[in-house]
């Protein structure tokens, strides 16, 4: 993991942010790639053509479920389960008290640098 943040660190000073995205796109690629040989290693004996990977593709979209439907199924779970319920509004007590403390720390920052930069 260190060596991946200092690898991109060096790309992006390189070539710029414009090219950290371009190599962070080629990696997903490679990433993507490789975890579907693995799959298809241990399949090596049953041979797919292409067109049924695409109808498979084409049923997988067809039976994913939108984005509200996930977060309206999450809410009522956390609703039903006391326990998550309880954690979830804790930490959402949590970070409200932190964010608050940052952005009143950061307030006085602006403050205290407006009062002792030089007048011109």
């Amino acid at each position: 993991m260190v060596l991946g943040i200092g690898l991109g660190s060096c790309i992006v000073e390189y070539a710029g942010p414009k090219g950290g995205f371009f190599w962070d796109a080629v990696n997903v690629l490679i990433s993507g790639l490789l975890v579907f040989s693995m799959s298809m290693v241990r399949h090596r004996h049953a041979w797919v053509s292409p067109r049924k990977i695409l109808l498979a593709g084409k049923e997988i979209l067809a039976v994913q479920k939108t984005v509200w439907t996930e977060i309206v199924e999450s809410v009522s779970y956390i609703k039903a389960q006391k326990r998550l319920r309880t954690i979830f509004i804790m930490m959402f007590i949590l970070f409200r008290a932190g964010r608050c403390i940052l952005c009143g720390h950061l307030f006085l920052l602006s403050r205290r640098r407006l009062e002792v930069s030089p007048k011109i």
